[in-house]
């Protein structure tokens, strides 16, 4: 080197040492490029320049800190020309992935270091040999330290007349507050464009701009973690994030996902970081590949927690030290001036069920998050304790507000992405329905693939309706929506005014006058955070607040509930307070509310049925209608609209147990009777519709209902009914499929039950006979799986009473009294509901049912003596008595099929007689004498009854054997009468001793058989409880012992109760053989009758008499 020209040393320091390598692979790149565009394929040098020494700056952190220092900025806000970034786009394109074996060496790397002389020779000569330079340095620029080559690199940078420089130094000026100020509110305005709903994730990014401005880090520029639900925006944010920091003052930052799915394998840290320098083709790590190429990049490492340990373990380096040695090259790539944001899905759960209570730390909620597919924790201590280091942010499930902002940001953007073949325009309601076509759960990124799904419809109606010729002339496609989509949900939601102002309250009853409108005081507002957050929608009247307290009740309402909806009335300075604007779905000045009123209004309207999708998982669908083809122009209109029921392709392949392919039809309308139960499951449905109904009042909603009663008395039915009006889907649990003989296998059938309800929640679940599962707990070995089931069904009610999951229990049993008493516990199944046998009237409409349902036709006589002859029998009863009517029509068809004749009432009858008391026997015969002595048996009861208790109906008397009588009459007292009398029961001894005396008064001493001794039982068992349980016996005294007698009457006692039982049944035989004696014409008139036909019904019965 000649002595008189001059350089600038590069400093034999480590600093120096790296910005001399990135020089050197800068100067190769750039040279490598250029002999590429004469089309060799060759590594090469060439002479340093401006540009180069920018690039290599660039990409070394620790110099670029010192000149940033001396320019006034950190190093994260030195700012670069374009050329500069160009020139980096450059290494991504040039540096292969993989190693070779050319010349020795085995990467890139080696390679271009072997030519670094080259390069060192062209750094000196690029002083050496500019006049401009020469003039400008110093004779004595013997740069030995780290500064002094900063300082003189900053001197040049400032003095030389170069262009490149000359921008540089213009586009570095020192940053004072102002333009910290500037380039923040710069940055936070392109995230609020973007990214909509999620104002803390942005605030938390500005913050971060704020502390890069402000001091240089060393390490990572930041460490971010977003987590929150899929579908919300945190990949949006991150790559706005990018975009933004480039846009906004050119810091050359790109963004670069990582999806960590696939990084799930346990060597695939080695695509993260290479594969090692031992191996030949070996692969560069991409991660370090890219970090050499852009030293500015937003990496966004997507779903973290589905990435191997090993993964997640390579990481920690790079979180620690902000560098990563590659294993492949051993070069260090050094990520200083970079961002990592870290996504995961955990926590979700655990977030949801904080609602209300208080922030939760989002590191604690990851430190112990467990992994779906394991019981391990998802994300290893390490990780989480390094994460800490930086800024954990929470997303939230989007509102209606956030997603109907993204789908009018699309629509407006389309016409920017489309092709220029065609033009679109798009109507006042095309947003919403963009929007809403992604019910049950739209996200973001899939409204735009809805936007093409209409147009698609759209041309393909072009394409078979028009020909050849009009399809040349059009040149606009105008697609909108009818209001009607607004119309699904009749749900009636309710919102609040907060304020004092009348006319605002009355102007927004107007606005929805379908809808309950909640006035509320705004100092009581204050108190009572939970009533006001129990509203979908509040309106805030900031002339009721000061600003610092409307924007403190905003926060307090926010951390309540994200989802309410808040619209504010402002005031002009209430209007510039960021949290107003963030936190707000809309925020208008109080002159501007009419204007806005529309907006608001479709807006309602758009959060109301998206509630009611998202509550009963439907999705949206309609048809597009093309309504003219006019200048160009094609219209089109989305009409009829209408909602269908959908379930995760998850949940279809692992299925759902009990799980109704179709949701059910029935309605409570379609359940005859039981009016109680109805009436208590109608209040029911007002709040799995309208669960704000409760929330306003700080009260959970119902676990579920337990229906008792007899077999056959509706409670499926109405199970059905309550799913089929909130439209649910409905889960019916096969008590023989739950039950399992092995080991604990019933509790883990409980188990996956409820899994499989959450996966599809909200829903409404049925478990017939419950005391099969949840009898009592008992102590023994034997019991202990029984126990281990109730104590699993116990946990999974009490975990929907905590959590508030959408799902609705409803359980049935006929033996209530088997159950386990922790069953119907507050805030289990504690609202027991009787479904009765049904009365009178409910019976003559179960008849009138079945003659609808069977096409059958009878007289309102008919109809009267059926309900009275069904009494007693239930709803299933009912039905089967009409089902084997119509069996024996059939069968008594000839064999060509054709009816000859139709179901009459005395086949009713006998169907009847069928269903309650059994078919005839069809064994042997009995004897003409026998079958006379049964009639006259029976017609002593007949006789005694219609005597004595005219009140009472007598259905049917028959002298057919069925289940072991040889006879019987089959009585009914007025279901409307009150308690039995005194009298009663004495003419019902006498009605039972009157059977033998009518046998005994016609035909002797043989009258006197075995069949009396039902009758004898049964008086004997009356008389005993009304003498000893009654208290009916003046001699025995009102004493009653219920079904203790023998238990703790003395012995005295028990000998005078059965001398008064057997005065008593004495005195009924006495009474009815005088009876009869009286009527013993009647009493044969009778007895023939029933001799030769058998069976007589109450119509022909009331005709004796």
């Amino acid at each position: 080197m000649e002595a008189s020209l001059k350089t600038i040393p590069i400093p034999h320091t480590p600093l120096g040492r790296e910005f001399e390598k990135n020089l050197i692979y800068t100067n190769v790149i750039d040279a490598t490029a250029e002999v590429a565009k004469v089309g060799k394929d060759e590594m090469s040098t060439g002479p340093v320049c401006e540009k180069q020494i920018l690039s290599a700056l660039y990409s070394t952190y620790p110099l670029l800190h010192m000149v940033g220092k001396q320019l006034g900025r950190t190093a994260e806000s030195v700012v670069f020309p374009e050329p500069v970034y160009a020139l980096r786009k450059l290494f991504e394109q040039h540096i292969p992935l993989r190693t070779t074996d050319n010349k020795g060496t085995k990467h890139w790397y080696g390679q271009a270091a072997a030519m670094g002389h080259e390069v060192v020779k062209s750094w000196h000569g690029f002083w050496q040999f500019n006049e401009q330079y020469q003039r400008v340095l110093m004779p004595d620029n013997s740069a030995t330290t780290d500064e002094q080559f900063a300082t003189l690199l900053v001197d040049i940078f400032k003095t030389s007349d170069a262009e490149l420089w000359q921008e540089f130094v213009r586009r570095n000026p020192p940053l004072n507050l102002g333009m910290m100020r500037s380039h923040c509110a710069a940055i936070e305005a392109r995230l609020k464009q973007r990214v909509k709903g999620q104002p803390e994730a942005i605030r938390a990014i500005v913050d971060s701009e704020m502390k890069a401005l402000s001091r240089s880090s060393h390490k990572l520029r930041d460490i971010f973690t977003f987590a929150g639900p899929s579908g919300v925006g945190k990949t949006e944010l991150a790559k706005t994030y990018a975009e933004a920091l480039s846009a906004v003052n050119g810091s050359g930052f790109v963004f670069r996902v990582f999806n960590m799915e696939q990084y799930a394998d346990e060597k695939a840290h080695m695509h993260l970081f290479g594969a090692g320098s031992s191996f030949t083709d070996a692969n560069l790590g991409e991660l370090t590949k890219h970090a050499e190429a852009y030293p500015r990049t937003v990496y966004l490492f997507d779903e973290i927690e589905k990435a191997h340990h090993t993964v997640i373990q390579s990481l920690l380096t790079l979180l620690d030290t902000g560098s990563a040695l590659d294993a492949t090259t051993l070069e260090e790539a050094n990520f200083s001036q970079s961002v990592v944001i870290f996504t995961t899905n955990l926590g979700q759960r655990e977030f949801s069920r904080s609602q209300g209570m208080g922030d939760l730390d989002i590191f604690d909620v990851l430190q112990n998050a467990r992994s779906p597919k394991s019981p391990e924790a998802a994300l290893t201590p390490e990780l989480v304790n390094r994460l800490r280091a930086g800024t954990a942010v929470r997303f939230y499930p989007l509102h209606a507000q956030a997603l109907l902002a993204v789908a009018q940001n699309s629509t407006e953007a389309y016409h920017h992405m489309s092709s220029g073949q065609l033009g679109y325009e798009f109507g006042e309601n095309f947003a919403a329905l963009a929007m809403l076509s992604g019910l049950p759960a739209p996200v973001p990124r899939a409204i735009m693939r809805n936007i093409d799904g209409a147009i698609t419809r759209a041309q393909q109606q072009l394409f078979s309706q028009i020909d050849d010729a009009k399809l040349a002339t059009i040149q606009r496609l105008h697609i909108d929506a009818d209001a009607s989509i607004f119309a699904l949900t009749h749900q009636q939601r309710g919102l609040a005014y907060v304020g004092h102002n009348s006319g605002i309250y009355k102007s927004l009853q107007q606005l929805v006058p379908h809808q309950d409108v909640v006035k509320l005081n705004p100092a009581q507002s204050q108190d009572d955070l939970y009533q006001v957050a129990a509203l979908p929608l509040v309106v805030l009247d900031g002339d009721a607040y000061s600003d610092d307290d409307l924007t403190q009740f905003i926060i307090k309402l926010r951390s309540q509930d994200s989802q309410v909806g808040i619209v504010v009335l402002c005031t002009a300075s209430q209007l510039n307070h960021a949290c107003v604007i963030d936190h707000s779905w809309m925020a208008v000045e109080h002159d501007q509310l009419p204007l806005q009123l529309p907006a608001l209004k479709q807006l309602i309207h758009v959060a109301n049925t998206m509630h009611s999708a998202q509550l009963k998982q439907l999705a949206l669908d309609y048809q597009l209608e093309l309504q003219s083809v006019d200048k160009g122009t094609a219209r089109f209109m989305a009409c009829e609209p209408k909602f269908k029921p959908i379930i995760s392709a998850s949940r279809a392949l692992r299925g759902v147990p009990g799980l109704m392919t179709r949701r059910p039809s029935t309605r409570l309308a379609d359940v005859i009777g039981l009016h109680r139960a109805k009436d208590e499951l109608q209040r029911v449905l007002r709040w799995l519709e309208n669960p704000n109904l409760l929330r306003r009042h700080n009260l959970p909603m119902p676990t579920g209902i337990l229906l008792l009663g007899p077999p056959g008395t509706g409670k499926t039915m109405l199970a059905r009914a309550v799913a089929g009006e909130a439209d649910l889907p409905f889960i019916s649990l096969n008590i023989g499929e739950m039950l399992s003989k092995y080991v604990n296998g019933t509790s883990e059938n409980i188990q996956k039950a409820f899994e499989a309800a959450r996966d599809i929640a909200p829903c409404i679940m049925f478990i017939d006979e419950i005391d099969a599962l949840a009898g009592k707990r008992t102590d023994g070995d034997n019991s202990s799986s029984q126990n281990a089931a109730v104590n699993t069904l116990l946990t999974q009610l009490d975990g929907l009473q905590k959590t508030g999951e959408p799902i609705f229990v409803i359980a049935a049993t006929n033996r209530a009294e088997t159950l386990d008493p922790a069953v119907t516990r507050s805030g289990r199944l504690d609202r027991p509901i009787l479904c009765d046998i049904p009365n009178r009237a409910d019976r003559a409409a179960f008849v009138q049912f079945y003659m609808r349902k069977y096409k059958l036709q009878f007289s309102q006589a008919d109809i009267d003596e059926f309900a009275t002859l069904t009494m007693g029998m239930s709803g299933a009863d009912l039905e089967q008595v009409f089902v084997t009517a119509l069996y024996n029509l059939v069968n008594a068809l000839p064999s060509s099929g054709e009816a000859t004749q139709q179901v009459d009432a005395a086949a009713i009858r006998e169907a009847i007689s069928y269903i309650r008391f059994g078919a005839p026997t069809t064994g042997s015969p009995q004897s003409d004498d026998s079958k006379r002595q049964t009639a006259a048996h029976e017609a002593g009861h007949l006789l005694a009854q219609k005597l004595l208790l005219p009140e009472q109906r007598i259905a049917i008397a028959t002298i057919e054997s069925r289940n072991r009588a040889l006879g019987f009459v089959a009585t009914q007292r007025d279901e409307n009468a009150g308690p039995q009398t005194f009298d009663e029961i004495k003419a019902q001894l006498v009605m039972l001793m009157a059977g033998r005396e009518a046998e005994s008064l016609l035909f002797g001493h043989a009258g006197m058989n075995s069949g009396a001794s039902s009758d004898l039982q049964q008086a004997t068992r009356i008389a005993m409880y009304a003498i000893c349980a009654l208290g009916l016996d003046d001699e025995f005294g009102q004493v009653s012992y219920g079904e203790n007698f023998s238990q703790l009457a003395s012995p005295q006692e028990r000998e005078l109760a059965s001398a008064r039982v057997r005065f008593w049944i004495e005195e009924a035989r006495d009474a009815a053989r005088s009876l009869l004696q009286q009527h013993r014409e009647k009493l044969e008139f009778i007895t023939d009758e029933l001799y030769r036909k058998e069976s007589v019904y109450e119509a022909e019965i009331n005709s004796w008499f």
